[in-house]
């Protein structure tokens, strides 16, 4: 497979899954082939299947990184459960660490129904918000989920503004932004976020208002 000189296997990787990452985004995961990608590498079919023996494959090594990060939080253990402050940034740190490419597919319902039969995504984080709550009660479940939310609007979100418009078919994709292209918020930026999802973490109702029974 031709590659640029001083270059490794790792590199060509990474740069087959920064591509694919471009094209998903632009033509969705389904609409997206192997043929597509290896003319955009100017690379042949063949030398793609090298490297990666079909799209799920490439979905896998785009999104796994996130998956596994998350997985680990996940895997806390209840009966000791770490400071919600420290969970946050550790999601935090996920988040700006490999949001970006997770964000480039879960829009195509192909590629998200993939992500949620093969690594089941959602009993994923539904176990990273009781870590977060520290508990099952509904209540500190609903404050998890809304610092989670507050994470996403302000690190995910964030980043989606900075894609490149898409561009028209058959011409080269514009740059992605981070975690291949350095668009990462300032300490600055990032402790407001986390500020702001900690103090809905340990929000309390106020004396007019009532919980559900």
């Amino acid at each position: 497979m031709p590659r640029p000189p001083g270059s490794t296997a790792t590199e060509t990787r990474g740069r087959i899954l920064e591509t694919a990452s471009q094209l998903f985004r632009d033509n969705g995961f389904s609409g997206t082939s192997m043929r597509d990608l290896a003319e955009s590498l100017g690379i042949t079919t063949a030398a793609l299947y090298y490297h990666f023996d079909g799209k799920d494959a490439i979905l896998d090594g785009l999104v796994g990184p996130f998956l596994d990060s998350l997985q680990s939080i996940a895997d806390t253990p209840l009966a000791a459960p770490p400071d919600p402050e420290a969970v946050l940034r550790q999601l935090a740190a996920v988040l700006i660490d490999h949001g970006a490419a997770m964000y480039a597919v879960m829009n195509d319902p192909s590629a998200r129904a993939h992500i949620f039969q093969r690594r089941d995504f959602p009993e994923a984080m539904s176990r990273v918000e009781r870590v977060l709550a520290g508990s099952d009660d509904p209540f500190d479940l609903l404050r998890a989920r809304c610092a989670l939310g507050v994470l996403q609007r302000g690190l995910v979100t964030r980043l989606k503004n900075h894609w490149p418009t898409p561009t028209a078919a058959g011409s080269t994709p514009p740059p992605l932004p981070h975690p291949l292209h350095g668009v990462k918020p300032t300490e600055t930026e990032l402790a407001v976020v986390v500020a702001f999802a900690v103090a809905g973490l340990r929000s309390r109702p106020t004396k007019t208002s009532q919980r559900d029974d």
